[in-house]
C-alpha cells in the first residue's frame, strides 16, 4: 500500500498463534506528519485466532522509528493490565525492542527510558510475553 508516496506495507506472512491458553497482542505505530501525530494501534486475539478486542490512539507530537515501537509496547501493555488479562504474548515490529525488553543491559538514551518504563510494569507480569513478529519486511507506517 502506498500513503503519500511511502510503501506502508509489510510482509504478506500469516499470522502466527500464541501458545495455548494465551492471548496475542499484535502492535503498531503510525505516525502522521501533517497532523503532527503519533498513532498506535493493538489487537488482541485468542490462541484460536479469534478476535478478542482492539484499541487504537493517538498522541500530539512527532517521535522517531527507535522511539515510536517502544511507546506503542508501552502503550498495549498499559491497556492489556488495565483490561485485567492475563497471559499475552505481544508481538512487536522492532527487534530491537523485542531484544532490549530481554536485555540486562543499560541504555539512557529516551529509548531505554521507554524500555526501563516497560520492563517495570512487566516484572510484576510473569504472564505477559514479548516479541518480534515474524514478518520480514516491517516499515513505519507514515502518512
Amino acid at each position: 500500500m502506498l500513503a503519500n508516496g511511502v510503501n506502508t506495507a509489510g510482509s504478506s506472512a500469516a499470522w502466527q498463534k500464541p501458545p495455548i491458553s494465551y492471548l496475542k497482542c499484535n502492535v503498531d505505530v503510525a505516525t502522521f506528519r501533517e497532523q503532527r501525530e503519533v498513532g498506535y494501534g493493538m489487537i488482541l486475539r485468542n490462541d484460536r485466532g479469534e478476535f478478542v478486542i482492539a484499541r487504537t490512539s493517538t498522541t500530539a507530537g512527532l517521535i522517531t522509528v527507535k522511539e515510536g515501537e517502544p511507546l506503542a509496547l508501552l502503550h498495549a501493555i498499559e491497556w492489556v493490565k488495565e483490561k485485567g488479562y492475563h497471559g499475552v504474548m505481544s508481538e512487536v515490529d522492532s527487534k530491537l525492542v523485542a531484544d532490549a525488553v530481554k536485555s540486562v543491559a543499560l541504555d539512557f538514551s529516551e529509548f531505554g527510558s521507554i524500555i526501563r518504563i516497560c520492563k517495570q510494569i512487566l516484572k510484576d507480569e510473569a504472564n505477559f510475553l514479548v516479541r518480534r513478529s515474524s514478518r520480514k519486511s516491517m516499515k513505519l507506517h507514515i502518512y
